[in-house]
């Protein structure tokens, strides 16, 4: 038997074996230090971490999505990998604290304070 063949045994057998912890292991690295690097105030490294980890996710979603193509049984995979790469493609990696606060000034939705007991005079009132 080839060496290559060999090799390539082992692998799929580690893959089988240890695939899903290696993938979670993967995805919770690049969405932890994603999320440290945006405290540490280093966004751009922040935005190619969480990148790194949907383009993992969007390999194994197409990988899962392909499978159930084969086997005729398309299911929720699809839409999952669908929402990834629309995540991906229009750039929406995080919620940043400017963009809420835009839209709560445009909707003028006052800010939370729990010192102030909010009026329910207007409540059901049309």
């Amino acid at each position: 038997m080839p060496a290559t063949t060999d090799r390539f045994r082992r692998t799929a057998a580690w893959t089988t074996a240890h695939g899903q912890a290696a993938l979670l292991a993967v995805t919770l690295s690049g969405l932890g230090g994603g999320a440290l690097a945006h405290l540490l105030a280093a966004p751009q490294s922040a935005k190619t971490l969480w990148s790194a980890a949907v383009v993992v996710g969007i390999g194994c979603s197409l990988w899962w999505t392909a499978q159930s193509i084969h086997r005729r049984q398309l299911g929720v995979d699809a839409i999952a990998l669908l929402a990834l790469i629309g995540t991906l493609a229009v750039g929406d990696l995080q919620v940043m604290p400017e963009r809420v606060e835009r839209r709560r000034i445009a909707t003028q939705i006052p800010p939370y304070n729990p010192d102030v007991e909010p009026d329910d005079s207007q409540a059901g009132r049309a």
